[in-house]
This record gives C-alpha cells, sequence and structure tokens, in this order.
C-alpha cells in the first residue's frame, strides 16, 4: 500500500469520524437549544450549546463542510447575546440552520463529503 492510498484512508476515517461527532452534537444542542428559546435562561444551558456550536464550528470547515461552519458560528455568536423578544425565535432558526447542514451518509454515498 502506498503512504498516499494510506494517508487517504486515514482521512477517510478522519472525515467519517466528523460526521459522526456532527450529527451527536446536533442531537445533544437540539433540547437545550428547544430549552433556551422557550425561556430557560440557565448559563449553565448557554455554556453547553455554545461549546457544542464552537466544537461544530472549528471542525465543519477542516472537515471540508464551510456551510455547517458558517452556520454553527452563527448560532454561537447568538448565544453569547443576551435574551430579547425574538430572541428564542431566532434561536431556533439558527438551530435550523445548523442542522440542515450537518453531512448525512447519504452524501458520503454520493460522494458530497
Amino acid at each position: 500500500m502506498t503512504v498516499a492510498l494510506e494517508m487517504e484512508r486515514a482521512l477517510a476515517e478522519l472525515r467519517r469520524r466528523f460526521r459522526e461527532r456532527a450529527r451527536t452534537r446536533v442531537g445533544e444542542l437540539r433540547p437545550l437549544v428547544a430549552a433556551l428559546a422557550r425561556g430557560e435562561d440557565d448559563d449553565g444551558l448557554r455554556r453547553r450549546a455554545r461549546r457544542l456550536a464552537h466544537e461544530l464550528a472549528g471542525g465543519a470547515g477542516s472537515f471540508g463542510h464551510p456551510e455547517l461552519g458558517r452556520a454553527a458560528a452563527a448560532l454561537e455568536a447568538l448565544l453569547r447575546e443576551p435574551g430579547g423578544s425574538d430572541w428564542g425565535g431566532r434561536l431556533e432558526e439558527a438551530f435550523h440552520a445548523v442542522e440542515a447542514h450537518v453531512p448525512q451518509e447519504a452524501e458520503v454515498a454520493e460522494g458530497k463529503g
């Protein structure tokens, strides 16, 4: 096996792990965002949600998912804002944008990531 083939296989495995982690992170974010959007504005919830969004934003670009990275960064920024009358709705919209860009296994089979 050539070095190039070994590297490609290793990178493919890293990309697979990222996709798996991204789906897990979004699953962890879902109830946090829902609670915050309902007005359960707890510092612990915000910190956890910000950390998850930050992890998604950081890894997404590295693994070829810039749209996910931008959406996650926007969610992270929104989680730093103080709440307001429309904050919960904007938070849900930002989360749905993240969710929409999470890579799915079908995309991999089609060669999209």
